[in-house]
């Protein structure tokens, strides 16, 4: 029995100290241009703890810098958990109307649809 119960001791032990670990990232900062199909739509860009502020646009175009994010992820043993990959934060908001119509991360943003001078249409069907 005391040699059982000092097995388990050193179990769990070795399970609290070894390979439990936080791990941080951080995204790129990234400058991105936008057009949207209707003029009237308002593009909003995430500004950090729940507030968006307003862009304006240029003939248009919004020009938008998006700075470095931290993200993260904890690791017990070979399993990633608590992940926050700031690439899939909602960063930019397109309203109409004061309605929310559509949200966009760094990674949707990427995959959108490009004019012929590199911008990038949201919302363009």
């Amino acid at each position: 029995m005391k040699k059982s119960f000092s097995i388990f001791v050193l179990v769990i032990s070795i399970c609290m100290f070894s390979n439990c670990a936080k791990f941080e990232t951080q995204s790129k900062p990234r400058h991105y241009q936008f057009m949207v199909e209707k003029p009237e739509y308002k593009v909003m860009i995430h500004k950090g703890a729940g507030e968006f502020s307003q862009l304006t646009a240029i003939d248009n175009v919004f020009n938008v810098d998006i700075p470095a994010m931290g993200g993260g992820f904890s690791k017990f043993l070979w399993i990633k958990y608590n992940k926050s990959i700031p690439e899939d934060y909602k960063i930019i908001r397109i309203l109409a109307n004061d309605k929310l119509i559509k949200e966009f991360s760094i990674n949707e943003i990427e995959q959108l649809k490009m004019d012929a001078n590199g911008r990038f249409l949201l919302l363009n069907k």
